[in-house]
């Protein structure tokens, strides 16, 4: 037996969200848009730097963004 779909599956649309126009950003959006800016801004710094500093750049990208993540707003109901 396969475990690869049919066919008949292959046409069938995906369960999820149905299409249709994009969500407009709130108010948020652009605070938040600013926030993950800001965060990757060191990596404007690499192309400077020996290759062994990059992963010190990265870690500091990483911690802004999961700061960014960690104070986002979660899905509304």
């Amino acid at each position: 037996m396969s475990d690869l779909p049919s066919p008949a599956d292959l046409a069938r649309p995906a369960p999820g969200p149905r299409p249709g126009p994009p969500a407009t950003p709130g108010a948020g959006a652009t605070d938040a848009a600013a926030a993950v800016e800001a965060a990757l801004a060191p990596l404007a710094r690499l192309e400077g730097l020996d290759v062994a500093e990059h992963a010190a750049v990265f870690d500091e990208v990483h911690r802004g963004l999961a700061a960014v993540l960690a104070g986002a707003p979660g899905p509304s109901r």
